[in-house]
């Protein structure tokens, strides 16, 4: 009995080890399909080819753990249309683009550590499928991942991933680990009320997001506001995100909210520690508030808003900064969260700098700037006219600002102040009549946002 069981293993072990063959339109199937494909080429009555699939066939079960369908192919006039000379060799198939495996392909355990890569398995502007298995060891291997769950065979599943597409590269610059899966087991594991839905693991503990699934930024302003909430200890929940500068860029152009600590360095003097250690304090409650916290060191961006006084905390809104007053002092947590609050709910226009309005008009389709002068009659009335529209503004997207630069003033062509300008893709568009008449002025403005709201 022993003998005919061993017999039984030597001849099966062998078929469940070895390569699944295919053809040129069996590949191509596979390729439209699948999104990792790896292929072994190989050419008949070649003793090399054959030695390099015995070998490469140990490695298939670990390609199949991450998701990469290894077969071989024999056809060589096949191989040589699409750029291949040498056999054997070896390619890969990322969404259906091509590449040939650089190395030797007769090193099985090289072979596997390079298919295995972060990046050689990261799918360009593509959300990467995976199968139960994968997610389960993704989620171990990864301390921050979203999981799309999804039915790819309805209207809903495909929007969903046409829009989160946007956003995966952003995500994935925070560290953030962003894959799919079409699997309806997960809609009552994880009690998920429709799909498709998100369900983000942070150090494997997971939470639902409930928000806007087509609303890209709202996605991504869960996942940045979630990414501490579970990690596991007390020092790393308190402990504010330190951003470079290409985070910090993304944050100013796509988040609507957050705010960051400006400070020079670690170890740059009592105040900054202090202000460092009070600043952590406030995470949760900033967090709660929708509002997300980070740090910077950036030399660049303290030079691009003229900051020259540290640590200075700064609040954007709608990529829009507010300072903290600079005769005030950063050593205590309640203040630092009572000016944050009083900004958020404050209803006045943003005052920036002609270098911050700048930036806007040029990178923001629709801005509407109040030019005005400190020193006009009468500003006080037509700034609470203003602001009394601005969440309305808010609402169809459209940036509400005001400067009093006068080196603003000749660039844009404003020949008198107070001004409202509309700039739509960087074209300026002024209101015709003064606001220092008051009457026609609310009507002029009126009719100015009227036309606004129509036009965007």
């Amino acid at each position: 009995m022993i003998k005919c069981i061993l017999a039984w293993l030597l001849l099966t072990l062998p078929v469940l080890w070895s390569l699944e063959e295919v053809n040129q339109r069996g590949l191509e199937t596979l390729v439209k399909h699948t999104d990792f494909v790896a292929a072994l080429w190989l050419k008949n009555g070649s003793r090399d080819c054959e030695e390099v699939a015995s070998s490469l066939e140990t490695i298939e079960p670990e390609l199949e753990k991450y998701n990469v369908q290894f077969v071989k192919i024999y056809n060589k006039r096949y191989a040589r249309s699409i750029g291949i000379r040498e056999f054997p060799s070896l390619s890969i198939y990322k969404a259906g683009d091509m590449s040939i495996y650089p190395e030797d392909v007769h090193k099985a355990d090289a072979v596997l550590d390079y298919f295995t890569k972060q990046d050689v398995l990261q799918l360009p502007d593509n959300i990467e499928l995976v199968d139960r298995d994968s997610m389960d060891r993704q989620i171990i291997e990864n301390e921050y991942i979203a999981v799309l769950v999804y039915d790819q065979h309805t209207k809903e599943g495909t929007k969903v991933l046409q829009n989160l597409e946007t956003i995966d590269d952003e995500a994935d610059l925070f560290e953030i680990r962003f894959v799919r899966i079409d699997d309806e087991e997960l809609f009552d594991e994880y009690s998920l009320i429709s799909l498709p839905s998100i369900i983000y693991f942070r150090n494997r503990l997971p939470v639902v997001f409930t928000g806007d699934i087509f609303n890209q930024m709202d996605v991504f302003e869960f996942l940045l506001l979630h990414k501490h909430s579970a990690d596991d200890d007390e020092e790393d929940l308190d402990s504010v995100e330190l951003i470079d500068d290409e985070q910090l860029g993304l944050l100013i152009e796509e988040l609507p909210l957050f705010v960051v600590l400006f400070y020079q360095g670690e170890g740059e003097g009592y105040r900054t520690e202090t202000a460092l250690e009070e600043y952590e304090k406030i995470q949760i409650q900033l967090v709660d508030r929708g509002i997300f916290a980070v740090k910077s060191n950036s030399s660049y961006f303290s030079d691009l808003y003229h900051i020259h006084r540290f640590p200075m905390l700064v609040y954007f809104e709608m990529g829009v900064p507010t300072f903290w007053p600079e005769k005030e002092t950063l050593d205590e947590a309640d203040a630092m969260l009572k000016w944050i609050y009083h900004t958020q709910d404050s209803d006045h226009i943003e005052e920036v700098t002609k270098d911050t309005l700048d930036r806007l008009v040029s990178t923001t389709d629709h801005v509407v700037v109040l030019f005005y002068s400190i020193f006009s009659e009468g500003m006080d009335k037509i700034l609470a006219h203003l602001e009394n529209i601005d969440d309305d503004l808010d609402e169809k997207e459209v940036l509400f600002i005001k400067t009093s630069s006068i080196k603003a003033l000749p660039e844009y062509g404003v020949e008198q102040v107070p001004s409202v300008f509309l700039f739509r893709k960087g074209i300026p568009a002024p209101c015709p009549v003064s606001l220092l008449e008051e009457s026609e002025g609310k009507v002029a403005i009126s009719i100015f946002i009227i036309l606004l709201l129509i036009v965007c």
